[in-house]
């Protein structure tokens, strides 16, 4: 079965974890613009905190450098990262709680 994710899903799980205050984006570019400027917050006020939150939000650390390092917009760059790996965590969630509604209907049937 075939998952989609939508921008709001993603800003979501970023408020939750994050504190990042904005309403809800109609498109996926006004997500990224919102995601790079609250990168370019985190990178000016709080780099050595920034980089914890990237570990914990478990984004490569080898594509973090090469982001930060080979383009001409990090804050862009590292938001792609970030917006990559939250849709990662998204569609596993929606793929794992369909896997675990059919175990729980499976066992019912007992």
């Amino acid at each position: 079965m075939p998952y989609s994710v939508k921008p709001v899903e993603i800003l979501n799980r970023l408020q939750e974890d994050f504190a990042i205050e904005q309403e809800a984006p109609d498109s996926w570019e006004q997500l990224r613009k919102i995601v790079a400027a609250k990168v370019a917050e985190w990178m000016e006020l709080n780099p050595g905190e920034f980089f914890n939150m990237l570990y914990i939000m478990d984004v490569s650390e080898e594509k973090i450098n090469k982001a930060i390092h080979e383009s001409e917009g990090p804050y862009f760059a590292v938001a792609d990262l970030i917006i990559e790996r939250e849709t990662e965590k998204v569609l596993t969630r929606k793929q794992y709680k369909d896997y675990f509604d059919e175990q729980d209907s499976d066992a019912e049937k007992w």
